[in-house]
């Protein structure tokens, strides 16, 4: 017997427990939340215009057309990644496993996801970032804007923490004579302490003086004093910079690593739950490989000379 309840027109109503099966079962953050929503309605939208009635008639082969449909939507844009279509797949394997607990009369199998190779972006060395951090810091000046002063010192504190950008945005007030932060995790929900140096006490005590509106309540704020959106961050970010936020949050652990930190303690900095997430850092540049092997092999000719 079919159960009306899992027809798709009804999905409006299942898209509202599935939100709620989110935040309160899954303790997903909000963001996630949105965006596992916005790929189930992309689903949605496939199976309508595919000419599917009821979620008991997806299978397997619905999933692979529906990943050659995603594939095909995106070549009059942009090409789209293995890793996306990936966070597509793992969003309707959510969706699925849902709807298996919620009615028993759904049947649906996970789908395996497509082989790609993690990569991190080229990150500019240790020197060229001091020099870029050196010349865009609004302290040295004296016509910047208060809006340049934060976003200098959210980059600052990027860099310097390995934080994320929403977990930054999170923070209400920084305890700088502790000379550690209070993070709260926006993907795992776990908290975590990472330290700040004094060039982030300087960034951000500038911010402060510099701000004409009241940072009580909000740390990171905007022209119109409400809080500091991910995106508005981001923007200004990559307006100042050239950078994305999370290309800084790369740079931390890659410099960290290049000056042989273990992964272990990176880990904890980048608040990644599993270290497999982590070790993609350990594909380190053949450049750094080279250095390494004529700094501290036997046969380097450095050492012989010496």
């Amino acid at each position: 017997m079919i159960d009306d309840s899992l027809k798709i027109s009804n999905i409006h109503f299942i898209l509202k427990e599935y939100k709620i099966y989110l935040q309160v079962l899954k303790n997903y953050a909000t963001n996630t939340v949105n965006i596992y929503i916005s790929c189930v309605d992309e689903f949605v939208y496939f199976l309508q215009d595919s000419d599917y009635y009821h979620f008991s008639q997806i299978d397997k082969n619905t999933f692979y057309k529906y990943i050659s449909f995603v594939k095909n939507r995106a070549k009059t844009k942009k090409l789209i990644s293995n890793r996306t279509v990936n966070f597509k797949i793992a969003a309707i394997n959510n969706f699925s496993e849902f709807l298996c607990k919620k009615y028993y009369s759904c049947e649906l199998r996970k789908v395996k996801q497509l082989k790609y190779i993690s990569e991190i972006p080229n990150i500019i060395d240790e020197q060229d970032m001091l020099i870029l951090l050196k010349t865009k810091n609004p302290i040295f000046d004296r016509k910047a804007s208060w809006v340049s002063c934060r976003d200098f010192a959210l980059t600052v504190l990027i860099y310097s923490s390995g934080a994320r950008i929403s977990e930054i945005l999170n923070t209400t007030s920084i305890d700088m004579d502790d000379k550690w932060i209070r993070l709260e995790g926006t993907k795992n929900k776990t908290t975590r302490y990472v330290p700040v140096n004094i060039h982030v006490h300087i960034a951000i005590n500038n911010y402060k003086e510099q701000c004409p509106l009241c940072l009580f309540k909000c740390l990171w704020i905007c022209k119109r004093g409400k809080k500091l959106t991910i995106h508005a961050a981001s923007a200004a970010i990559k307006r100042m910079f050239g950078y994305s936020p999370h290309y800084f949050r790369h740079a931390f652990a890659t410099h960290l690593i290049l000056n042989g930190c273990d992964l272990r303690t990176v880990q904890e900095f980048l608040g990644h739950s599993s270290l497999v997430t982590t070790s993609i850092y350990t594909h380190i540049k053949p450049k750094h490989l080279k250095k390494t092997i004529e700094k501290c092999h036997p046969l380097s000719p450095n050492l012989e000379s010496s």
